[in-house]
């Protein structure tokens, strides 16, 4: 596996221990207004041979090839989010991620596809993803999956940094939708958390709750 693109955020980033995988940052991410980081859950490395997803650009690898050129191989996660975020999947793929940044919260791989983190690897993201914000600054984060929020009072608590606890919103797709706010760096960052999109997914629901919660991204 080859390094597809370095960024100026690269440096700093590999000093981040925790950090397995440098996120994707699309080429004008730092040129936007406000700056989104989409938050995955975890990679699934079953049958995949080490060496790969030990390669730092792992996860731009494989984010390139499935959710930036759209070969999705029947796996639903990036199609059902791209129809949540724009309510269709026929828009510019490579326009959105060329200004978007993504990364998994869990920073190891999960090695079944039936393997589930544990409440430390959800701990430890949180850290992970505090050390992560104070280099992107992000304006909003938008979390495939709602698990992390659970352990998200007690990390911040922990790390003292200023937050406000996760509000619970009416249930769609019988998942609780939860934000929160945190500010990091001095940086007020507005916390989104999604069902994860994999499977019993209703992407025009999302679309609506993303739509009213995040409002100023679209305009």
């Amino acid at each position: 596996m080859e390094n597809i693109y370095q960024t100026k955020y690269d440096d700093n980033l590999r000093q981040i221990s925790s950090l397995k995988w440098l996120p994707w940052i699309g080429e004008n991410y730092d040129n936007q207004k406000i700056k989104l980081l989409v938050v995955g859950e975890s990679h699934y490395a079953s049958g995949v041979q080490e060496q790969k997803y030990n390669n730092k650009q792992y996860t731009r690898i494989i984010h390139k090839e499935t959710a930036v050129l759209r070969n999705y191989y029947k796996i639903k996660v990036y199609a059902n989010f791209h129809r949540a975020m724009f309510g269709n999947d026929s828009f510019d793929a490579v326009s959105f991620w060329n200004i978007a940044s993504y990364y998994n919260f869990i920073q190891r791989p999960m090695l079944s596809n039936s393997a589930r983190p544990t409440n430390d690897d959800f701990k430890n993201g949180w850290q992970t993803f505090t050390e992560v914000s104070k280099i992107l600054e992000p304006d909003i984060c938008i979390f495939l999956g709602t698990t992390s929020a659970g352990h998200f009072w007690k990390t911040m608590k922990k790390l003292k940094i200023t937050y406000v606890t996760p509000k619970d919103h009416p249930k769609i797709n019988n998942t609780i939708p939860k934000t929160a706010k945190v500010i990091i760096n001095k940086k007020k960052i507005k916390l989104i958390f999604i069902k994860h999109p994999s499977q019993f997914f209703s992407p025009q629901k999302w679309n609506e709750f993303l739509q009213a919660e995040i409002s100023e991204y679209f305009v």
